[in-house]
C-alpha cells in the first residue's frame, strides 16, 4: 500500500518559497548589471527548461515516462509548461540576438 505524506510534512511549501527567493534574486542580479559569464549559464539555463517544457507535454501524452511508470494525466507540471516554454524561446532568441548585436559592434 502506498502512503503519501501529509501536507504538513511533505517540503512542497519550502520548494516554493526557496523557488521564489531565487527567482527574486535571478532579478536583482540581472538588474544590477548582468556580467557576460552569465550568458552561458542563460543558455544552459533555458535549454533546460525548453526541455522540462516538452517533457511534461510528452508525459501529459504518452501518460508514462518510461513503460514501467505511469503518471495521471495530465502530468504534474502541464499546466505551467507552456510558461516555461514561452520563457525558454524568449531567453533563447534575446542570447541570440544580443550576440549579433555584440558582434556587429565588435565588427565595426
Amino acid at each position: 500500500m502506498e502512503t503519501r505524506e501529509s501536507p504538513s510534512t511533505g517540503f512542497g511549501w519550502p520548494w516554493f518559497a526557496l523557488t521564489v527567493a531565487f527567482a527574486l534574486h535571478v532579478v536583482d542580479e540581472a538588474l544590477t548589471g548582468n556580467a557576460r559569464w552569465l550568458r552561458p549559464l542563460a543558455w544552459f539555463y533555458a535549454v533546460i527548461m525548453l526541455l522540462n517544457s516538452l517533457g511534461h507535454t510528452l508525459v501529459t501524452i504518452l501518460g508514462h515516462t518510461v513503460a514501467m511508470v505511469s503518471v495521471p494525466r495530465p502530468a504534474p507540471g502541464f499546466y505551467s509548461s507552456p510558461l516555461l516554454f514561452i520563457g525558454s524561446l524568449w531567453m533563447i532568441s534575446r542570447l541570440v540576438k544580443t550576440s549579433r548585436i555584440r558582434l556587429a559592434l565588435m565588427a565595426t
